[in-house]
C-alpha cells in the first residue's frame, strides 16, 4: 500500500519520504544507530529527503545542504531506548533550522517539530544554552554514589530555574505526529 503525503505546516511531506523514514526507524531497530537525511523544499513547498548518513549509537551529523531545492530541516531516528523527543541537542538544531523530525525505534513513531523564530528567539536561545551547559556537568557533580556536594542547594535551585525556562520554551515548539 503506497503511503500518503502529509501536510506539514506549509510544507508537503511525500509518501516516499515517509516510507524512507520508516525503513531507517527499522535499520536502526537493528545496528542501534542513529540515521538522518536533509529536507530540501522543491517548488510548491513539496519537501524531498537527501544525502542520507549513518552515525553511531548516540550521534549522526547533517550536511545541511541540497543539491536541489533549499535546506529547511532535518529526520533523524532515536535508538533504543530512546522515544521520538528532542533532546537538547536536538532542540538547538529545530531552533537553527526551523524543522525537525525524530523517529524511534523504541515507539516506531516519528514526530516532527516546528520553532517560531518570530518568538523571542534570542532568549530562548540563551535559555538552551543554559540548560545544556548544565546538563552536561550534573553528572559529574553528583558522585558515582549519588553523594551530593554541600553547594548542591544552589545547584537545585539552577535546576529549577532551568526547568521553568524549558517549560516556556516548550510553548515555542509545535510538534506534528508522522506515520
Amino acid at each position: 500500500m503506497k503511503t500518503k503525503e502529509t501536510k506539514l505546516n506549509s510544507f508537503i511531506l511525500k509518501g516516499n519520504t515517509i516510507e524512507k523514514m520508516k525503513e531507517m526507524i527499522g535499520k536502526t531497530k537493528k545496528d542501534r544507530k542513529e540515521r538522518e537525511f536533509d529536507f530540501c523544499k522543491y517548488k510548491n513547498n513539496v519537501i524531498m529527503h537527501m544525502h542520507e548518513c549513518t552515525g553511531n549509537e548516540c550521534w549522526v551529523a547533517s550536511r545541511r545542504r541540497c543539491t536541489k531545492g533549499e535546506f529547511v530541516g532535518t529526520f533523524h531516528t532515536h535508538p533504543q531506548p530512546f522515544s521520538e523527543r528532542p533532546s537538547t541537542s536536538d532542540l538547538f538544531n529545530i531552533m537553527s533550522e526551523g524543522m525537525g523530525c525524530i523517529g524511534s525505534a523504541k515507539t516506531n513513531k516519528t514526530k516532527c517539530y516546528f520553532f517560531d523564530r518570530s518568538k523571542g528567539y534570542d532568549y530562548i536561545r540563551d535559555s538552551f544554552q543554559q540548560l545544556h551547559k548544565l546538563e552536561s556537568v550534573v553528572d559529574d557533580i553528583v558522585g558515582e554514589n549519588g553523594d551530593k556536594p554541600e553547594f548542591w542547594p544552589e545547584i537545585s535551585r539552577k535546576l529549577e530555574d532551568l526547568r521553568e525556562m524549558n517549560y516556556f520554551i516548550n510553548q515555542y515548539i509545535r510538534t506534528v505526529k508522522i506515520a
